[in-house]
C-alpha cells in the first residue's frame, strides 16, 4: 500500500483534521468521567500523559495503514475560529477483508448538535468510497442509546 496524505473531510457544522499535539490540552479539558465510560480504551482519569500517547499511537497507526483518527473542529457561526470538539476515527483497518471499525467521542457540551451524526457519514462515506471497504463496524455500550440510534427514523 502506498502511502497515503492525511485526509480532511468537511461538512456543514464540521471539519475533520490530522490530531495534532497542540489539541492535546483541550483533549484532557473535554474528557469528562461521563465521556470516559461510555469508551472502551479510557480509562478515568484521563490525563496529559494519556492524551499525548493515544495522539502519538494514532499517527503510527495512520502511518501504517490501520487507523484513521480525524480531530473534530466544529464550525460554531458565533465564534470566528472553529472549536475542537473531539476525536473520530476508522480504526483495525483490515485491507484484505475490507472491513473496520468505526469510534468516536464528543465532549458533553456539544452533544446534542447534530455533530456526531455529520462526522460519523462523513467518515464512514470516506470509508466505503475512498478507502474501499465493505463493513464497518461500531461497538456500543447498551446504556449508550443515542449512538445505537443512527439512520434510524
Amino acid at each position: 500500500m502506498t502511502h497515503l496524505s492525511f485526509p480532511n473531510l468537511s461538512g456543514k457544522l464540521v471539519n475533520l483534521r490530522e490530531l495534532s499535539i497542540e489539541d492535546a490540552i483541550i483533549i484532557v479539558s473535554l474528557m469528562s468521567h461521563d465521556i470516559s465510560e461510555y469508551l472502551y480504551e479510557v480509562s478515568p482519569p484521563y490525563k496529559i500523559d494519556d492524551v499525548l500517547k493515544f495522539i502519538k499511537f494514532r499517527c503510527d497507526g495512520f502511518r501504517l495503514h490501520k487507523s484513521i483518527i480525524f480531530a473534530i473542529d466544529y464550525k460554531k457561526k458565533s465564534e470566528p475560529i472553529q472549536l475542537l470538539v473531539e476525536t473520530i476515527g476508522i480504526k483495525d483497518i483490515d485491507y484484505v477483508n475490507k472491513k473496520a471499525n468505526i469510534g468516536y467521542w464528543i465532549g458533553k457540551q456539544y452533544q446534542g448538535k447534530g455533530l456526531a451524526t455529520e462526522c460519523v457519514k462523513l467518515v464512514v462515506t470516506y470509508g466505503f468510497d475512498i478507502l474501499k471497504l465493505i463493513a464497518i463496524s461500531a461497538y456500543v455500550f447498551p446504556e449508550n442509546k443515542p449512538s445505537m440510534s443512527f439512520g434510524k427514523k
